[in-house]
């Protein structure tokens, strides 16, 4: 799982190719994952994750994509049913977006528990999402049976 910890070079480049752009235009500054996507370009960025022969770099990228756009939607008084079926969608490939779930969940800082308000728009969502997941991800694992015990 940690090769999916960042988004790839490799990884930009594929979707690049896809987004029909240069990958040295998309990757120019340090948070390209954050700064390059435009909300307005949600749908295509989903149409790509869908529909496209991506690799799963490439879905970790438009997963970064959509996860910045999903916050621009809901902060600017968007659906919450778009962002909820679409961090489903993301979720059933939680092998890939697992660390940014996390990222947009804000989990690491009790700041945010006390005070949602100061978090991401999507970040409620986003833990709920994200609490399913893992419980899927829990649900999947071995279980220990009285033979072993």
């Amino acid at each position: 799982m940690e090769r999916f910890e960042y988004p790839s070079r490799e990884g930009a480049k594929e979707v690049a190719r896809l987004l029909g752009v240069a990958p040295d235009v998309m990757v120019k500054c340090q948070d390209w994952q954050y700064t390059f996507p435009v909300s307005s370009d949600l749908s295509r960025y989903q149409q790509i994750y869908e529909y496209e022969d991506t690799s799963d770099l490439a879905k970790r990228v438009l997963g970064c994509f959509i996860f910045e756009c999903l916050e621009d939607h809901l902060r600017d008084g968007g659906s919450e049913s778009l962002v909820r079926s679409s961090l489903k969608r993301l979720a059933s490939d939680y092998h890939v977006h697992q660390h940014e779930f996390h990222y947009w969940s804000l989990l690491d800082d009790e700041h945010y528990d006390r005070h949602p308000e100061d978090g991401w728009s999507i970040m409620s969502i986003v833990r709920e999402q994200l609490k399913q997941a893992e419980q899927g991800v829990d649900d999947q694992s071995p279980t220990r049976s009285a033979v072993d015990e």
